[in-house]
């Protein structure tokens, strides 16, 4: 950690979430970071497991200016937690059933968080998620300085079936205050800063991907596909709607096997529905979510052996909840080609950049849209 410089002014930070650190990795490496340049950072979530509460405290054990406050802990069998899954649902039955835009559907603990985020008077409040967001608009009405991170598109997110129970509006009229009143905003991708910004007319947010740490001894350069060919998929949440379906449909139509493995919370059903759908010729592993601690974390490559090519496929949304289906289609059309393929001529932007490698993928995607050459719709 930094040293505190002779003279300097130290703030108090105070991050609002509504997740656990260890699950929210744009969180702890924010806390981390302000911590390190010397200023003191309270931090603001909801328990929703012991286990994953003490991966929390040792994610920061190593940084005394952090400071983790629960608003709400699920995990203490008193009335205050009952009261806390009782008047969540009562929000989302607002929601649903009524119609009623009411910001208690949007987590636990919801009507105690702007009491809180006042008596910490810190100088500087970050909001991340959908509670904190509304938070966030609240406090800048009540005079306080407040940024955003907008880890994604919360009014426009999810499938139908599950934004039943959103406050849609609510999340609007927030993401409107954030992007106009915010002292500053940071997102994910510049596609959803464009169109954010595009959407609501405010300033283009600060774009801060999703990256794991550097690691040295990475993906070679160049190398022959051999042996069969690993793609990695990670997101906190493997479920419909991501695009995971189309992506083994459109898999089934080339003959090359291959490896997909999913990292993320998965449930039983959607498990066994995927293993359903995955041709013959392919394999498909599941990983679990870990900690900030754990190795594959810090090095996602070490899930499979490093002498063999991977690549990591990122599940971004891009505007339209259209994910990474785009890319997906390049990426099928590659794989397509006979012979064998280097790791040059995998990227993409390689490809696109060399004018006859651009008219061979448009040839390429050509004969993968043409009827009776797939085995699943076009997009």
């Amino acid at each position: 950690m930094r040293q505190k410089l002779p003279g300097k002014r130290t703030y108090k930070i105070c991050i609002v979430t509504q997740s656990h650190l260890c699950r929210n990795p744009r969180v702890l490496k924010e806390a981390i970071a302000i911590a390190g340049a010397g200023h003191a950072v309270v931090i603001l979530n909801t328990v929703t497991s012991r286990q994953l509460y003490q991966e929390d405290l040792a994610a920061v054990s190593k940084h005394p200016l952090i400071q983790i406050k629960p608003v709400a802990d699920l995990t203490q069998p008193d009335f205050q937690s009952f009261a806390d899954r009782a008047v969540f649902k009562v929000g989302r039955f607002l929601v649903s059933r009524l119609k009623v835009q009411s910001f208690l559907a949007l987590g636990y603990g919801a009507s105690r968080y702007f009491a809180h985020c006042k008596a910490v008077r810190a100088d500087l409040y970050i909001c991340h998620q959908e509670l904190a967001t509304y938070m966030g608009s609240m406090l800048l009405k009540a005079g306080f300085k407040v940024a955003f991170d907008l880890e994604d598109w919360y009014s426009e997110d999810l499938l139908a079936g599950a934004r039943a129970g959103r406050p849609i509006a609510l999340l609007r009229r927030a993401e409107v205050l954030a992007l106009r009143q915010g002292v500053f905003c940071t997102t994910t991708s510049h596609a959803m800063a464009n169109e954010l910004a595009r959407r609501y007319d405010g300033a283009s947010p600060a774009v801060v991907y999703n990256i794991f740490p550097h690691v040295a001894a990475g993906l070679p350069k160049k190398k022959a596909f051999a042996a069969p060919l690993k793609l990695f998929w990670f997101s906190q949440t493997i479920g419909p709607g991501r695009g995971i379906e189309e992506f083994i449909c459109m898999s089934g139509t080339f003959r090359t096997g291959h490896e997909l493995h999913l990292l993320g919370n998965v449930d039983d059903r959607y498990r066994d529905q995927l293993l359903a759908q995955m041709p013959e010729q392919h394999q498909l592993f599941f990983h679990p979510c870990q900690s900030p601690s754990a190795e594959t974390t810090r090095s996602p490559i070490k899930f499979f052996n490093t002498s063999k090519p991977v690549c990591r496929l990122s599940p971004r949304r891009q505007p339209g909840n259209k994910r990474f289906l785009k890319n997906l289609k390049l990426v099928l059309c590659c794989l397509r080609r006979r012979g064998p393929l280097t790791w040059s001529t995998w990227k993409i932007g390689s490809m696109t950049r060399r004018p006859c490698a651009q008219r061979n993928l448009q040839r390429r995607k050509r004969r993968f849209s043409t009827p009776g050459k797939a085995r699943c719709k076009s997009f």
